[in-house]
C-alpha cells in the first residue's frame, strides 16, 4: 500500500474500503514496514549470538583480507561522474511528474543538481560502509561466538547508524531553517485577529511553515483538488487540480478572498501591488499589509447562484466577488435548502456585524447580529465531517460559497453560531478501538 498507484493493492483499498480514501498520505504506511524490519533485524541478531561456525583460521583470515580488499576498490569507484546522467534524468522526471509529492529546484540550476549527485555519492558510500561492517561483525560473530567485545561493537554501530541517520534528518527540519525571524514572527503575533499570510522569500518553499501561521499554500503536498484548481488558476493561469500547491508566482486580486491580509518578502525586493504597503522592515525581511483582504468571516451583499461547479469558479474572479460584495453558490447544493430569495440581495446596514468569537482547529465560535436573514460565509475551506449549529440547536446545512469556502444561511437576530468539526469515521473509530481494546483485555484475562 505505501507503494501507492505502483501496486493494485492500494487502487483496491482506495475505490472499496469506506474511509480509506481520506487517509492524508498512504506512504506513511512505511512506518509498518520498518517497524516489521527491525523485529525481524532483532531476531536474527538473537540467533546469530546462539550460532557459531568454528573455521580454520587459515581460511578465515584470507577471506576477510579478499573481502577488505574488493570494498576498498568499490570505494575508489568514481560514482560523481557515474550517477551524474541518471541523477538529472531522476530530477526531470520528478519535476514534470503532477504526481510528485515535493517540488524540486530543477536541473537547470547546477548549484542543486551538483549538491544533490553529492548526497548520492555520500549515500552510496555510506551505504557500502554499513554493509561491508556490518559483515565483518556477522563473521566475527560467527567465527568467535557471542563475547562482551563484539556485543559491545554491534551496539555501538547500531547507534551511530541511528545517530547519523537521525541526525541528518533533524538538520532537514531545523526550525532555524524552516521558521521565520523571532522579530517578524513578533510583529505578526500583535494582530490578535484571525488572518492568512503568504511568505514569498528566497530562503525557500517551506520558510516558515512551523511558525503556526495560517498560510494560503497550506500543507502544500496533499491539498483538496477544488482548492487546488482555484488556487492554480489564480497563480498561473491554469485551473490544474494537483496535489501539492506550488510557490506563489503572482499575487492574485483574488487573494484577497483568501483572508490574506501579509505578505512577507526579502526586504530588497520591491513590490508595487495596489492595496498592499509596507508595515515592517528589519533589513532582511519585510512585511506588507494587504488592506483589501477580506475578514475570516463576513456578511456579502449580493449572492449569484450558478449551474455547475465551472461557472462557479469563473464566477469568483469577477469584480464583485473579488472584492466581497457577491459570493457564488452551486444549485445543486442550495436545493434542498428553504430560504427567503430576499436574502440574495441583502442591504448593507451599520448595525449588523458578524465576528469570530473563539478560532481553534475542530471547533469555531461566531456571533452575528442580523437586521434581517442573509447568508454568512467562512473562509475556511469546504470539508466533509463539518457541522454548523445556530443558538446551540437547530443544525445549518453548510455548503461550498466561492467555489471552495463555507457559508450558511442565518435567520435575522442576535445568534451564537458554531462550526465544529465532528466527521462520522472519527466515531466510529472510536468504538472500533475500544471493542478492540476489551476484546483484547478478555482474552488476556481468560487465556492467560
Amino acid at each position: 500500500m505505501a507503494l501507492g498507484e505502483h501496486t493494485p493493492l492500494l487502487k483496491l483499498f482506495y475505490h472499496i474500503f469506506p474511509g480509506f480514501k481520506m487517509f492524508r498520505g498512504h506512504s506513511k504506511a512505511h512506518i509498518f514496514c520498518c517497524f516489521a524490519i527491525a523485529l525481524l533485524a532483532g531476531i536474527g541478531y538473537d540467533a546469530l549470538r546462539r550460532y557459531t561456525i568454528r573455521q580454520d583460521r587459515r581460511f578465515f583470515a584470507p577471506f576477510l583480507g579478499g573481502l577488505g580488499l574488493f570494498f576498498v576498490l568499490l570505494m575508489m569507484i568514481p560514482y560523481s561522474g557515474l550517477m551524474e546522467d541518471p541523477i538529472k534524468s531522476f530530477l526531470s522526471d520528478v519535476q514534470n511528474d503532477l504526481r510528485s509529492y515535493l517540488p524540486v529546484a530543477g536541473i537547470d540550476k547546477a548549484e542543486f543538481v551538483e549538491a544533490a549527485i553529492k548526497q548520492a555519492v555520500m549515500s552510496v558510500r555510506y551505504f557500502l560502509i554499513s554493509l561491508f561492517l556490518g559483515i565483518f561483525l556477522v563473521l566475527f560473530t560467527l567465527r568467535w561466538g557471542s563475547h562482551r567485545l563484539l556485543n559491545t561493537i554491534t551496539i555501538l554501530f547500531i547507534l551511530t547508524d541511528l545517530f547519523i541517520f537521525g541526525k541528518t534528518f533533524v538538520s532537514s527540519v531545523d526550525i532555524h531553517h524552516w521558521d521565520l525571524k523571532q522579530e517578524a514572527l513578533e510583529f505578526l503575533n500583535r494582530d490578535k485577529n484571525q488572518y492568512r499570510t503568504a511568505i514569498i522569500t528566497s530562503f525557500g518553499p517551506k520558510y516558515g511553515v512551523t511558525s503556526l501561521l495560517h498560510q494560503i499554500i497550506g500543507d502544500y503536498p496533499y491539498v483538496l483538488s477544488r482548492y487546488s484548481r482555484l488556487y492554480n488558476l489564480a497563480n498561473r493561469g491554469k485551473p490544474t487540480p494537483l496535489m501539492k500547491i506550488s510557490a506563489i508566482q503572482r499575487v492574485s486580486p483574488v487573494y484577497n478572498l483568501f483572508n490574506l491580509k501579509y505578505l512577507v518578502v526579502n526586504s530588497n525586493r520591491i513590490l508595487d501591488i495596489p492595496g498592499y504597503y509596507e508595515v515592517y522592515n528589519d533589513g532582511i525581511l519585510s512585511i506588507l499589509h494587504n488592506e483589501y483582504a477580506k475578514n475570516r468571516v463576513y456578511l456579502p451583499r449580493r449572492i449569484k447562484i450558478v449551474n455547475e461547479e465551472n461557472e462557479a469558479l469563473r464566477g469568483v474572479f469577477e469584480l464583485p466577488a473579488i472584492s466581497g460584495e457577491q459570493i457564488i453558490l452551486e444549485r445543486d447544493s442550495v436545493a434542498k435548502l428553504s430560504f427567503e430569495y430576499g436574502s440574495l440581495l441583502h442591504r448593507e446596514d451599520p448595525a449588523e456585524t458578524v465576528e469570530i468569537v473563539d478560532y481553534s482547529s475542530n471547533r469555531i465560535e461566531l456571533r452575528a447580529h442580523l437586521a434581517s436573514d442573509a447568508w454568512v460565509i467562512l473562509t475556511d475551506t469546504f470539508y466533509p465531517g463539518w457541522k454548523a449549529t445556530i443558538d446551540g440547536q437547530s443544525e445549518a446545512i453548510i455548503v461550498p460559497a466561492n467555489y471552495v469556502f463555507r457559508a450558511i444561511y442565518v435567520p435575522k437576530g442576535l445568534h451564537e453560531i458554531v462550526f465544529q468539526y465532528k466527521p462520522k469515521y472519527f466515531s466510529v473509530s472510536i468504538m472500533v478501538a475500544l471493542i478492540t481494546l476489551l476484546g483484547s483485555c478478555t482474552v488476556a484475562v481468560f487465556f492467560d
